[in-house]
């Protein structure tokens, strides 16, 4: 019998975006060759496949025949933040390499969202996503892209990273043995955050979410898979959480509409060089409060649940910064 436990997962960046063009050997597009493996805690990922329904009037109250619709891979990937791997998933996402330095032993790795597409057919960074389950061969999907990236954190928990993934293509192969880094996960008690460079100390939960607004599409071409990956939006950051209604303050610069920084730093428990600890600090240059409403939901402390945006910052050029630092060399 087949178990979750003995099967792994990996992604890689692949050497171009496939689509249809022509070309019916798909090895020229999707790579395994530079896999990352990652531990993930779930995903549904796959392969849909939407009947499409013959209706003409036959003489019968019977539906027709059926055929295969638009296929397409879509799903969303998570994992506990790991400071390593959490590097690859925030490139994948962000649609672009990171700018990596050296300092010492250890190397400071600052992501920005792309400013242009990485290629006409594919708005974000096109992935391969293999996924052994523990029987038979291993399920490849290809011409993928990250749609979106969250990063979360709540009182007495590890930080959660959701990743949802669009495209794209299917095939299988053989399983490819996985090769898995160490080290220990960001969590919650490592958490710091600060508004306008004050720090609130009242959060007890926090999201954070990149949309990058892509959706597979087809086009009438002789293939069932889509064709490209496209923005149908502009991209925005979205931002929610709990708070302890201690003052008026937040509410007061809800009230205002004022757009300040937010800072979330988590610092993790290993470290990346002598008197340096691996650190992953999510800037948002300009958040704004979008919902903040302190209303009685029964007995205890005053508790709500807040809503806002990171908006694009003229000065900083961009909604959203990542900077993490760990011993990984780059992230291309």
């Amino acid at each position: 019998m087949s178990q979750n436990e003995r099967g792994n997962f990996a992604l890689a960046l692949q050497n171009s975006y496939g689509g249809y063009d022509g070309f019916v050997n798909p090895t020229s597009y999707y790579n395994v060759s530079s896999l990352e493996h990652m531990v993930i805690l779930s995903h549904d990922v796959g392969l849909d496949i939407p009947p499409l329904y013959e209706e003409s009037l036959a003489g019968k109250y019977d539906e027709g025949v059926t055929e295969d619709g638009p296929r397409m891979v879509a799903g969303t990937i998570n994992f506990n933040a790991h400071p390593i791997d959490i590097g690859h998933l925030i490139s994948y996402a962000f649609g672009a390499a990171a700018t990596s330095v050296q300092s010492n032993n250890y190397y400071t790795h600052t992501f920005q969202p792309v400013v242009t597409d990485p290629h006409d057919l594919c708005a974000s960074r096109p992935l391969t996503m293999l996924d052994y389950r523990d029987t038979g061969s291993a399920f490849l999907f290809y011409d993928i892209a990250g749609s979106a990236i969250e990063i979360a954190i709540a009182n007495g928990d590890f930080a959660k990273i959701n990743m949802e993934v669009a495209g794209g293509n299917f095939t299988r192969i053989a399983n490819v043995s996985p090769t898995y880094i160490d080290g220990r996960r960001f969590k919650w008690d490592q958490t710091s955050i600060s508004i306008d460079g004050t720090a609130n100390l009242d959060i007890r939960d926090i999201t954070i979410k990149l949309n990058n607004n892509v959706e597979a599409q087809h086009t009438n071409v002789p293939s069932p898979y889509p064709s490209r990956i496209k923005r149908t939006a502009l991209r925005n950051v979205e931002v929610n959480g709990t708070v302890r209604f201690n003052n008026h303050t937040e509410l007061d610069e809800f009230l205002n509409q004022s757009e300040r920084e937010l800072v979330l730093t988590m610092t993790g428990p290993a470290e990346a060089a002598s008197g340096y600890n691996e650190t992953l600090e999510i800037t948002l240059p300009s958040f704004r409060y979008e919902e903040y409403k302190p209303v009685p939901t029964g007995p205890g402390p005053v508790e709500l649940s807040f809503t806002g945006r990171g908006k694009y910052n003229s000065g900083s050029g961009t909604a959203i910064q990542i900077t993490l630092v760990n011993t990984r060399a780059a992230y291309n």
